[in-house]
């Protein structure tokens, strides 16, 4: 193969920047600093670097993504507290207004650095004249770069560099690997509000966003298809919360960049008040060229930002999502072993290990003895079933069984 490319993209760590941007001074590992050039990209590369990023995108368009020519800056903030906030006095000197406190914040962050290396050999570039495939992959590397700050905006901490929500929010609301609903939603959007954000965006997995369409939930109708701020193609659509209608967007880099089989459980949702966050750009994409060693021509491309998630409690994230394609509801039907009559006020407690994370999940029966859990089809889990008077019943059961269980449990006296 003779156009080769080396690497995905990633963050680099504080050493791998210093090696790579600094410290390389051997000529057969790294040209001199003049050797930087700013990558230009044809419109329908940075048309589609858009497509391909929809939050980076998305805060954009907030007016939230900066140019910054310094590699280290200050994201500031300022905080009024509610005693020193605009009110009507009692007189017209304005004299009983007096509380002037005001906090101004600017913690300093340092750039971030993503990048990837490409190279061509030089066999291909002589054989294929008018054709340019350096500029190709630098194009190809640019956008693969920001699918990765895509990303990283979602999962991504690096401290006092780079933000990602997810990873900083102080909102976490657990679907308990139950299909997400508009209620959850709201809840996410509520304890936002509760810290003072106005939400103006929710960005979401593809998975996520289908179930709010697709659910026979009532309320989940509540997203809306057609509005003249949602772009085809580009934003899913748009959905109403508390805070007005505001759009629904699919980005796939939450949980499927390479569009690949997303992991169990990976699916999530964003809310965000895009005033919370904000992201400086030194460089776009700049390209070093890399020393010869070999008859190929070597570059890595890189961009420089820094990303503050300046109010945490102003933005919130639901995970641990079922998919649709995974999710079973298991009922559960309780008698007295003696007597066969209906067991109401049992406690059902049903546990599975997903990821790593063990997901407990309660329900208590009704007046039939009836109560249902959602489960993950593909995943066993172990049930334990309490009621004073009664034996507790444990069971373990296995992965994509029946869809209903009849438990008689054994009076303890």
């Amino acid at each position: 193969m003779v156009v080769k490319i080396k690497d995905t993209p990633k963050f680099l760590t504080e050493n791998e920047a210093q090696e790579l941007f600094l410290n390389l001074q051997n000529d057969a590992s790294v040209a001199t600093s003049e050797d930087f050039i700013q990558v230009d990209i044809s419109d329908d590369t940075y048309t589609n670097l858009l497509l391909d990023s929809p939050f980076f995108d998305f805060l954009k368009t907030k007016g939230r993504v900066l140019p910054t020519d310094s590699a280290v800056g200050a994201f500031r903030n300022v905080v009024v507290p509610e005693e020193a906030r605009s009110k009507f006095s009692d007189n017209e000197t304005a004299s009983d207004v007096t509380n002037t406190s005001v906090e101004f914040t600017a913690p300093k962050y340092s750039c971030a650095v993503v990048a990837r290396r490409i190279s061509a050999t030089d066999m291909f570039q002589d054989g294929n004249p008018g054709y340019d495939p350096m500029q190709v992959l630098r194009e190809q590397a640019t956008l693969d770069n920001y699918t990765a700050i895509d990303e990283g905006l979602f999962n991504k901490k690096i401290d006092k560099k780079f933000d990602g929500i997810g990873e900083t929010t102080q909102n976490l609301i657990n679907a308990e690997a139950a299909p997400v609903t508009m209620e959850i939603l709201q809840r996410a959007v509520r304890q936002v509000m509760n810290n003072g954000g106005r939400v103006d965006g929710v960005i979401a997995t593809g998975g996520a966003v289908e179930q709010l369409i697709t659910s026979d939930d009532p309320d989940n109708k509540k997203v809306y298809p057609n509005s003249a701020d949602v772009i085809l193609g580009k934003w899913s659509t748009q959905v109403m919360t508390a805070s007005g209608l505001v759009p629904l967007i699919v980005d796939p880099n939450i949980n499927n960049r390479f569009l690949g089989a997303p992991d169990a459980l990976s699916d999530a949702i964003f809310v965000i008040d895009s005033r919370a966050v904000e992201a400086n750009i030194l460089q776009d994409s700049i390209s070093r060229v890399l020393g010869a060693s070999d008859f190929s021509d070597k570059e890595l491309i890189g961009t420089f930002l820094r990303m503050g998630n300046l109010q945490p409690g102003r933005n919130a994230k639901v995970y641990n999502i079922a998919s649709l394609d995974t999710a079973q509801s298991i009922l559960f039907t309780l008698t007295n072993s003696v007597s066969h009559a209906a067991i109401a006020g049992a406690v059902i407690t049903l546990t599975q290990t997903i990821s790593g994370n063990a997901i407990t999940k309660t329900a208590t029966t009704d007046a039939n003895g009836r109560a249902s859990i959602d489960v993950n089809s593909e995943i066993a889990y172990s049930v334990s079933i309490a009621k004073t008077g009664y034996t507790t019943y444990t069971h373990s059961y296995t992965a994509g069984g029946d869809d209903a269980f009849a438990v008689e449990l054994v009076p303890s006296t």
